[in-house]
């Protein structure tokens, strides 16, 4: 399962809204595994007070940046949190006063030193943006900039919609599996097998963002637009003041496990868990790994324990488990409300 685009800083901020994690997770769930990602959608999951999370993922980097992520919220204050991380309104922030705040940061060994060189070679940059999805979405931007720049700030200061043919010119050029492999996937993109075209897939996805999110509050239009973000009101949990609040209560109690792996040799070995958030991972299986995951997950998991899956282009020709029963008619507003509405879901709870 181990793949060259899972290597090193592939994600630093987000391409999930984990809100939907967070609703369908039950409050003083025991125990957790999660894939790891930028570690951003690991830290709400703190805020239900799990009594041990594991954080499992094929890049040491990504372990190395959910620590990060975990220790700053343990040991700063919240508005030290955002001045480190250079989440808005705290996006100015000098080398020396991050610096003295990682100070603060206890780490282990090998994520100290890892964090030091990336440091130290970054002048140090705040790593919010440094991951190779986060860089392709700003090659993306720049097209919008060349295109339509204006006409983006007077959508997110006033609403009006962006001018339809030029964006359905950018999403003629971006939107395919081409431009994605040549400047993220690396020939890795899920094998689609789904019945929409890749142009379809994207005007479909953006036009949910555009019905059911305000523009200022949502990180994902403000990445593609904007190439970050820039309003506080689209800050992720982690950095909302009453989400930080609660993780950091949560952090007094849970324990955390970094595990180097892929998620089914996790859940063989740490097993069994009331909560099992996937990402879009599943999209990226192929042959009997694919036909089988479910089946071990279903093994993996406890009497009524969850288990969330993503789906980007690739639904999984999976087994079913006849003990998972789908939950999605039980979250219909969370799913339709998520904020990057790229990805298929599926939610399952054992019988």
């Amino acid at each position: 399962m181990k793949e060259k685009y899972f290597c090193n800083l592939n994600y630093t901020l987000a391409n999930e809204d984990c809100s939907l994690e967070c609703g369908v997770l039950p409050q003083h769930t025991q125990k957790i595994l999660t894939i790891a990602g930028s570690g951003s959608r690991v830290t709400p999951l703190l805020a239900h007070s799990p009594k041990e999370v594991y954080c499992v993922d094929l890049s040491s980097e990504q372990l190395y940046l959910t620590e990060l992520r975990i220790e700053s919220i343990r040991a700063l204050s919240h508005q030290e949190f955002l001045q480190f991380w250079g989440y808005p309104p705290r996006e100015t922030t000098s080398s020396k006063e991050r610096q003295a705040l990682f100070l603060k940061i206890a780490l282990s060994e090998k994520a100290k030193k890892y964090w030091e060189n990336f440091f130290q070679q970054s002048s140090w940059q705040s790593p919010l943006y440094v991951g190779n999805w986060e860089k392709f979405m700003r090659k993306i931007t720049s097209y919008i900039e060349k295109l339509m720049s204006s006409r983006v700030k007077n959508y997110f200061e006033t609403g009006r919609p962006l001018p339809w043919l030029r964006w359905n010119l950018i999403l003629l050029l971006v939107a395919n599996s081409t431009f994605f492999n040549a400047f993220l996937y690396k020939g890795r993109h899920p094998i689609k097998n789904i019945k929409i075209s890749y142009f379809k897939y994207y005007a479909q996805m953006f036009q949910r963002m555009f019905d059911f999110n305000a523009p200022k509050e949502n990180f994902m239009l403000q990445m593609t637009l904007l190439g970050k973000i820039t309003y506080p009101e689209a800050v992720l949990l982690e950095g909302q003041a009453s989400w930080f609040e609660r993780i950091k209560q949560g952090l007094q109690e849970a324990k955390i496990h970094y595990i180097n792996d892929n998620f089914l040799n996790a859940a063989k070995e740490y097993g069994p868990f009331d909560f099992i958030s996937l990402s879009d991972v599943p999209s990226y299986l192929s042959g009997e790994i694919e036909q089988k995951y479910r089946q071990m997950l279903c093994s993996a998991l406890n009497h009524q324990g969850r288990l969330v899956e993503r789906f980007y282009f690739r639904v999984p020709e999976a087994q079913m488990p006849e003990k998972l029963q789908e939950m999605n008619s039980h979250f219909e507003k969370l799913i339709q409300t998520e904020k990057t509405q790229i990805y298929q879901i599926k939610i399952w709870e054992r019988s």
